[in-house]
């Protein structure tokens, strides 16, 4: 983020898993907040018979709608493949853009603006609902929270499923993730 100007960097891997050499056109379309396409990319590529390929590109953002905790934008990422006309495999991800800052004197900034982590440990489970991840439950545990003041979240001892993230992002949370239940 520089001067109201930021790229999302984007890496698309591919597989082929046929016996000749396909020609694929990569696009990637990104939506703002609103659902207004923004910026769209087109990119030829090929890959080798039962071969793999990446390719790596920016689309660039001016003055992007930033993520934070009080507005949580998110944007959308569509990704397709493409060989003659047809579509092959196709993604959707939302992702944000903001920019954070550590410093041991002054503690945490989001976007430039200086902030107490308010946040509590949370365990994969749903309490007496067990371990399947529900969204609705957790988002009412998460509003909750909200209301009182917190804007972080803790996951403790292990990663959480994709979804429980999804709704940390959509209701503006900061997140540690923790990846191992110690540190040796």
């Amino acid at each position: 983020l520089n001067k109201g100007k930021s790229g999302l960097n984007i890496q698309v891997e591919m597989l082929n898993q046929s016996n000749a050499v396909e020609e694929i056109e990569v696009e990637t379309e990104l939506f703002d907040p609103s659902g207004k396409s923004i910026n769209k990319k087109l990119t030829k590529t090929k890959i080798n018979a039962s071969g793999k390929n990446a390719i790596e590109l920016v689309l660039k953002v001016n003055d992007p709608a930033l993520w934070s905790i009080n507005s949580p934008n998110l944007y959308v990422l569509k990704t397709k493949l493409i060989s003659e006309g047809k579509i092959l495999d196709q993604s959707e991800i939302k992702t944000g853009f903001r920019k954070f800052t550590f410093d041991p004197d002054k503690g945490f900034a989001l976007n430039g603006q200086w902030m107490k982590v308010k946040g509590v440990c949370i365990h994969h489970d749903a309490g007496v609902l067990g371990s399947e991840l529900y969204p609705t439950v957790w988002r009412r545990r998460l509003m909750k929270l909200k209301e009182i003041g917190v804007n972080a979240i803790r996951t403790s001892h292990n990663p959480q499923g994709s979804s429980f993230y999804d709704l940390c992002d959509e209701l503006g949370f900061l997140v540690i993730n923790e990846a191992y239940d110690e540190w040796e």
